[in-house]
């Protein structure tokens, strides 16, 4: 079952990257102060920011998605925790890739 307290409680990395949307909203106020805007630059800058958050957002979705429990059930087949956490796995998503500590489970 999905675990909200955990993507709130444990997973800070919207807080990161909501502080680099900060730090680009500023430079971008300062551009238009000066009148120095680049529209490619701009987009380019929006594009890997919203790709950031994709891939934290998904990373903290994944990772509080986890269980620590000894037995699941997928498909009406039980699976047995082999490892809990066992350390970063990549997982690639379309706005590139995606680092996340997931449980290791076999089938009984």
């Amino acid at each position: 079952m999905f675990n909200c307290e955990r993507l709130t409680n444990e997973n800070k990395e919207f807080d990161e990257v909501l502080e680099l949307v900060r730090d680009e909203k500023e430079q971008l106020e300062e551009s238009v102060k000066c009148g120095d805007i680049d529209g490619r630059q701009l987009e380019d800058a929006w594009r890997e920011l919203s790709q950031v958050f994709e891939r934290k957002g998904r990373s903290a979705v994944m990772e509080a998605a986890d269980t620590d429990a000894e037995m699941i059930w997928i498909d009406g087949e039980e699976y047995y925790r082999v490892v809990s956490a066992c350390g970063p796995k990549t997982y690639r998503a379309m706005s590139g890739e995606v680092s996340v500590e997931r449980g290791v489970y076999r089938k009984k």
